[in-house]
């Protein structure tokens, strides 16, 4: 609706009846059920009162349908160092290891369809990261895994997680190879590894996926040279993970 338009009359003007009343037809036409966005000041500063039902209740939110009232979980995403003990379909979360200086931020939403029992979604975030400058030697004797060496980092929930490491080696010298493995809550990195080449400097890296982990399980690396007369060691280790889903 336009805003009003009145034909204007002065003193002493003789005027139509007509004038008169399509003046006030304006009037009436806008004032009786025709008032829009462009009848109103910018400047008005219209109260958030006048609304209809206004509740004066700070914890309700208006809805498109026109009702106020409380925000259900789906409505909102919270942020803490847990997860809500009951959750609903389709619920986001925001998980932290610390509310004032995070080390990674994880967004999840929950799918109560899941055929997983680790309901939480990871939708996206930063990485947990960790890493360590200092060389590490591999273990004496050939085929033997060193104990796990840092950077260490624990898995804050059970669930899946795709996990990536890498590394520099140095000093392998006369040609043998060199490994450096994942090792998960101290077990022995199995095929969870990667080599090196036949030259100092190599840099390696590899992911893999890691199902159905438990909370608290350490997350670690490990060193192995194929050569029992040497010793490898790594330098700028580093290990990155990520959810997939959790519990």
């Amino acid at each position: 609706m336009a805003t009003i338009v009145t034909q204007d009359v002065t003193n002493g003007d003789v005027t139509d009846a007509s004038v008169m009343n399509g003046n006030f037809t304006a009037v009436k036409t806008v004032v009786n059920g025709g008032i829009d966005n462009a009848n109103i000041d910018a400047s008005a500063a219209i109260a958030i009162s006048k609304l209809a039902s206004y509740p004066a209740d700070a914890s309700k939110i208006l809805y498109g349908d026109g009702s106020w009232a409380v925000p259900t979980a789906t409505d909102t995403v919270g942020y803490s160092t847990t997860f809500p003990g009951s959750p609903t379909d389709g619920q986001e979360h925001i998980f932290v290891d610390s509310i004032t200086v995070p080390t990674y931020q994880w967004r999840f939403r929950y799918n109560s369809g899941s055929a997983s029992a680790y309901k939480w979604e990871f939708v996206g975030g930063s990485s947990y990261y960790g890493e360590t400058d200092a060389a590490a030697s591999s273990a004496a004797g050939s085929g033997s895994w060193s104990a796990s060496v840092t950077p260490s980092m624990a898995l804050p929930r059970a669930g899946d997680y795709e996990i990536e490491w890498g590394g520099r080696g140095g000093g392998n010298a006369g040609g043998t190879e060199s490994y450096l493995g994942l090792t998960i809550n101290s077990a022995s990195p199995g095929s969870d590894y990667l080599r090196t080449g036949y030259s100092d400097g190599t840099n390696v890296m590899r992911k893999r996926i890691k199902l159905a982990q438990s909370s608290g399980h350490s997350v670690a690396l490990s060193i192995q040279d194929t050569d029992s007369s040497r010793r490898i060691a790594f330098d700028s280790r580093w290990i990155s993970i990520r959810p997939i889903r959790c519990s």
